[in-house]
């Protein structure tokens, strides 16, 4: 039987945190964070828009920002707030100094689809990477055989993982 990882004195690590990361940051306590993996908008000036979960709900958001300028003024303080949690001997970045590291890519999405699958395998082929973990709400049948597809052509794997799989973890299941 697996032995249960130690629990946090600091924060209660079998809770998802959902909202606004500056929110959610400002909550924490100082040096309470040992990994810090971050996805941010890229200031692509794009606009989104995805069905969110059963309901179906529409949901948008804008990745545009009027300058450079506005942009790093958006995302500076909540690097300061990441550098704050983030314990001395945290871990932020790519890991350098890790041979083995796998990258995840998590999509707030209905489905998953190739399109989202193709763009996760150029990742894992220019980090050099063998595997690779994507999370999604559930993936389209093309999404699925591009990534038994890959696979077999380039000997690399990516694992799909649903959220409601991960939510029926026995570590993410309260005590």
């Amino acid at each position: 039987m697996a032995k249960s990882p130690k629990a946090s004195a600091l924060v209660d690590t079998r809770v998802i945190y959902c909202g606004d990361n500056l929110e959610q940051l400002c909550k924490l306590p100082e040096a309470c964070v040992d990994l810090i993996y971050i996805d941010p908008p890229f200031n692509s000036n794009r606009n989104y828009e995805v069905f969110w979960g059963e309901t179906k709900e529409k949901r948008s958001f804008a990745d545009r920002h009027e300058s450079t300028k506005a942009y790093i003024e958006y995302m500076r303080p909540r690097c300061v707030e990441l550098h704050r949690v983030l314990k001395k001997t945290g871990i932020v970045g790519e890991m350098d100094f890790m041979d083995e590291w796998y990258p995840i890519q998590v999509k707030q999405t209905a489905k998953v689809g190739r399109p989202d699958i193709d763009s996760f395998e150029a990742v894992l082929i220019r980090e050099e990477r063998k595997l690779g973990y994507f999370v999604g709400f559930d993936f389209t049948g093309d999404a699925l055989f591009e990534i038994d597809r890959f696979r077999r052509k380039e000997g690399r794997e990516i694992k799909p993982l649903t959220v409601r799989e991960i939510l029926d973890e026995e570590l993410a299941s309260p005590k």
